[in-house]
């Protein structure tokens, strides 16, 4: 999965920034199913072909750019009516698609910390009423330490 961010997410300025994950009990062994994140930095720039595209994706005038074929792409957009017609109807259907997108994580995330927030608060009831914690995290689908956490017991 690509992600591209419009500033340096880790301020190290490197062009893309590769995110693995890994099986801790293992010493930091890394988990190969081989998805992986690609962070993409918008304001990279290095003298390579990422810091030039990313140089003419933060240009605001095509003449301004350093890739040709990117040049004469986005001088066919922005001079040929037709074409600025169709990408303004384009990127109307992006943000309106952004919007429902966003709409709907929004809707998701307030879900999971709702049920999270329901575990807790019935973990500290069933406690409360003597149910040891093999108990509560049977009643509530979970495991014993994450019953723990959620009890802040360590």
């Amino acid at each position: 999965m690509f992600i591209f961010y419009i500033k340096d997410p880790y301020g190290l300025n490197e062009g893309i920034y590769t995110i693995q994950k890994y099986i801790k009990q293992m010493k930091y062994e890394p988990f190969n199913d081989r998805i992986y994140f690609m962070y993409i930095n918008g304001q990279y720039t290095g003298e390579d072909e990422l810091g030039y595209l990313m140089h003419d994706f933060n240009c605001s005038d095509y003449k301004d750019m350093i890739l040709e074929e990117m040049r004469e792409s986005v001088k066919k957009l922005k001079t040929n009516e037709n074409e600025v017609e169709n990408m303004c109807q384009i990127m109307e259907e992006l943000v309106e698609n952004g919007r429902l997108q966003g709409l709907n994580e929004g809707i998701l995330q307030g879900n999971l910390k709702g049920k999270l927030e329901i575990n807790i608060s019935t973990a500290h009831n069933l406690y409360e009423m003597g149910l040891g914690l093999d108990q509560i995290a049977k009643a509530l689908d979970s495991d014993i330490n994450q019953v723990k956490e959620w009890l802040s017991i360590h």
